[in-house]
């Protein structure tokens, strides 16, 4: 049987007809198409609609190519790079769309930078003519005040009227919201750019009203929120974690991945430096998450109400005003909310908002927002007024659950918490934030839940990155001098006047105030080095650091030692040990050569004095048989410490051997090699110990040469040079064998079994946690009574990021060091029937 035809009431043509002539271009309406569909129109976007933004990926922790490619644009991007207490994160970038389609495309190199899009005259007209109206209805009645609400009805009434004459506007708008929503391109100094939406939004319509402007475009922060875009879609994990959770490689050397299908971080940790906009960037993010959303609810908390209230205030409140009455949804009540409700009142029936709300919370006691759900939460300044862990962590773990479902496995669609923070005194309240960022470890993951252990992803920026006055016309932080291209881009910018970068600047600062070294100097150098951190570990070293090194000798030192650099005449020569012949065994030679930068020395030997040694038998410990070696004369002059990498595999020696010198930038270990001149009783026999010119580090290296065999190599042609007793770290068992098979063995310095007063079977020691704890003792000392007057700042730098015995793993050179200390003290040169009171004549440190 035939449907009946069901019957139209009599207005209801009317309503449909009504509902067909509406534009459908508000916030809320743009809104709930997305939610329905998923997407935006293809009209939106202005790239044509076949083109769409790639998802990012993760890629590894070292660059996995070079990041143009054979094209034009970046292929990956990098967070918590060059900083040796962080794992890398590359991840990968979108490809642009048609070259002539962005921004840009036809300028001149020169003349491509960022520039805000102009908001077009006419919408800002009707803006102009809906405020005229409403207040005119307002003085002939005072009761019927200027709203929120009115002024938005009114100026889309306007709009509606005027579409005819809004053609190119509304194409504008549509494009807006594309970029809003899935990201931006524009043309920088020859380069295609990507922005994401968030740092698009941040960009052209946040206002900050304490400055009275809105936020110029830099390339680093470009860099953390994109890291920040390609966290909030995360659905992937590591295939492979070890019992601890650390992400485990596969056999070539790569992370395998896995796609669990639900987002896995809910926000960023960051220690920030003081007035970069970290806060403002914070704010921004909640805010744009209620303005684009449904039913999206955020917050933000501090460390005291008051300055939760004034972010609210004072930041969020004056840049929603801002915002151009096109993107602005609906609220409720008049400029200064208490509450920013994005509806219209309870009393007003006609039209709906997106009925997201922001606020802040009054007190940040610990079950403030308990039972509520959240969307976005800015946790700011927890670095600060916290005595406790518990407070930052059992706040934390409530509003987790108030944003996600099933006990914080499932985030909810949106969610994004943010937390910047200046970090105080690590040794008080300081102390929670930092165990919050330690169990934010990207390569650290919850089984099967694939969580970080806090849910969150740790970034940091050192402070000499985004500093005002040092960055270029392209946005790009002027770190180093600056370029002639730059000066002459640039030509009123602070850089370009006194052609210094900001690390030099900054770095000058601190240098002045250790050199005054007054107490007021002193306290005002720790308070600049806290909040404007150029390392992660600056973020949370005390006075004296975590193991009780004294950083102001250590800085103090490294002031010195960067002044004398700044004047090309730093305390060491820089070159590589080579033989004539290229045959280990001959006699082993010095090139200066700042190219190729093996090793840094700082002493003087006479000629005649080089290459000492006599042939002997050894007994081979491993071997169990008398063996032909090398034997120093004089070996209780000079100790040599050194800590060995293992051995690549052939893809690993491959990528290396693409680095062409210095660091690994993987996160394999370094070869470490220290020389420590030994005590000279001719030289500092009347001296106190802290006037002592002995007893110090004259070679050091830290290098990762393609194989295992040419770090071996430098080791032995090191000590030949020198005639040093090599004091080895036995945990890579191959330093021994190359030492006996190679006629090294001689070289070998043994501890003596305080039981027996016999040698010990092998050179060195065993590296393990009593043998990490000595050292560390051994390098306090060596730092309180000889750091003053240490010449290598490759060395002091190691030491100074040093935060536990564990960081020994990835502190190489710090370690060798720290084995010619310990082998200092053995008595086997006792046993060898050398004179103790033979000295070796010196030229002279630099």
């Amino acid at each position: 049987m035939a449907k009946k035809k069901e019957s139209k009431l009599s207005f209801e043509e009317d309503i449909e007809a009504h509902v067909e002539s509406e534009l459908k271009l508000r916030p809320e309406d743009i809104v709930h198409i997305r939610e329905k569909t998923g997407t935006l129109p293809d009209s939106f976007n202005p790239y044509g609609k076949k083109y769409s933004i790639d998802k990012p990926h993760f890629l590894g922790d070292e660059p996995p190519c070079d990041q143009f490619g054979d094209g034009d644009f970046k292929k990956w991007e990098v967070i918590n790079d060059g900083d040796n207490a962080l794992t890398p994160v590359y991840f990968s970038m979108p490809k642009p769309p048609r070259r002539t389609l962005i921004d840009g495309y036809k300028l001149n190199k020169d003349d491509q930078y960022f520039r805000r899009v102009e908001v077009p005259r006419k919408f800002a007209l009707i803006e102009q003519k809906a405020l005229q109206d409403l207040s005119e209805i307002e003085k002939s009645n005072r009761q019927d005040t200027i709203q929120g609400y009115k002024f938005y009805l009114r100026f889309w009434e306007l709009v509606q009227e005027e579409q005819e004459n809004l053609k190119e506007e509304i194409k504008w708008l549509e494009k807006i919201w594309w970029w809003r929503t899935y990201g931006y391109w524009f043309y920088n100094d020859g380069e295609p750019v990507f922005i994401p939406p968030d740092y698009f939004d941040f960009l052209n319509f946040y206002f900050m009203q304490e400055s009275v402007c809105y936020p110029e475009y830099r390339h680093d922060v470009r860099r953390k929120l994109c890291y920040a875009w390609y966290l909030e879609d995360c659905t992937e994990t590591f295939k492979s974690v070890d019992a601890s959770g650390c992400a485990v490689k596969d056999k070539e050397g790569k992370y395998e991945m896995e796609d669990l299908g639900r987002r896995l971080f809910f926000g960023d940790v960051e220690p920030k430096t003081r007035r970069t906009g970290a806060t403002h960037e914070a704010v921004h993010k909640i805010l744009k998450g209620a303005i684009t959303n449904l039913s999206y609810f955020a917050t933000i908390i501090s460390f005291e109400g008051d300055s939760a209230r004034s972010y609210y205030t004072d930041k969020l409140l004056p840049a929603f005003d801002e915002y151009p009455m096109c993107i602005k949804p609906m609220w409720e009540g008049n400029r200064r909310p208490k509450i920013l409700r994005l509806d219209a009142p309870p009393n007003h029936y006609i039209v709906r908002g997106l009925r997201s709300s922001i606020t802040y919370s009054d007190s940040s006691g610990l079950f403030k927002n308990e039972g509520k759900r959240l969307n976005g939460v800015l946790n700011d300044e927890q670095g600060k007024g916290f005595n406790s862990t518990a407070d930052i962590f059992e706040r934390w773990h409530i509003n987790k659950y108030t944003m996600s479902t099933g006990m914080g496995v499932n985030i909810l669609k949106g969610a994004y918490a943010k937390n910047p923070s200046t970090v105080e005194q690590i040794e008080g309240s300081g102390a929670p934030y930092k165990k919050l960022c330690d169990l934010s470890n990207f390569y650290v993951r919850i089984p099967i839940k694939g969580q970080t252990v806090e849910g969150f992803a740790r970034i940091f920026l050192p402070a000499y990155l985004r500093m005002e006055g040092y960055i270029d016309r392209f946005g790009k932080s002027v770190i180093e001098n600056p370029t002639e291209r730059q000066v002459r881009l640039s030509p009123n910018a602070i850089f370009a006047k006194s052609g210094k970068g900001a690390r030099e600047v900054m770095q000058a600062e601190r240098d002045s105030l250790l050199l005054t070294n007054t107490p007021e100097a002193l306290e005002l150098y720790r308070s600049i080095r806290r909040k404007s951190p150029f390392t992660w570990s600056e973020c949370w070293l005390g006075t004296a650091g975590n193991v009780g090194y004294n950083l102001e000798i250590i800085d103090k030192r490294l002031a010195e030692i960067n002044k004398m650099r700044s004047f090309e005449k730093p305390p060491y020569r820089m070159g590589y040990f080579y033989t004539e012949s290229g045959n280990l065994g001959d006699r082993v030679f010095w090139q200066d050569n700042s190219d190729k930068v093996k090793f840094r020395m700082s002493i003087n030997i006479s000629p005649e004095l080089i290459n000492q040694r006599e042939q002997i038998e050894v007994w081979d410990g491993l071997s169990q048989k008398i063996v032909p070696s090398w034997r120093p004369i004089n070996g209780q002059r000079f100790t040599l410490g050194c800590d060995p990498f293992r051995n690549l595999k052939a893809i690993d020696a491959k990528n290396i051997s693409k680095i062409s010198g210095a660091l690994s930038n993987s996160r394999q270990s370094d070869g470490g090699i220290a020389v420590l001149r030994e005590y000279d009783a001719s030289t500092d026999g009347n001296k106190a110990k802290k006037d002592w010119d002995s007893f110090q580090p004259v070679c050091t290296y830290r290098y990762r040469p393609p194989t295992q065999e040419e770090y071996f190599k430098d080791i032995f042609m090191c000590a030949q040079y020198f005639g040093a007793m090599i004091y080895p770290e036995q945990n890579v068992d191959a330093v021994l064998e190359k030492m006996f098979l190679w006629g090294f063995g001689g070289y070998g310095l043994y501890d003596i079994d305080m039981v027996t007063g016999k040698r010990k079977s092998l050179p060195g020691r065993y590296n393990a946690t009593e043998t990490n704890q000595d050292m560390v003792r051994e390098i306090k000392d060596y730092i309180e009574f000889h750091g003053h007057k240490c010449n290598h700042d490759d060395l002091l730098n190691e030491i100074k990021s040093f935060k536990g015995v564990e960081d020994f793993t990835r502190l190489d050179l710090k370690t060798a060091f720290g084995m010619a200390l310990l082998g200092s003290k053995s008595r086997y040169r006792e046993l060898l029937g050398d004179s103790n009171n033979e000295t070796i004549p010196i030229d002279g440190l630099f």
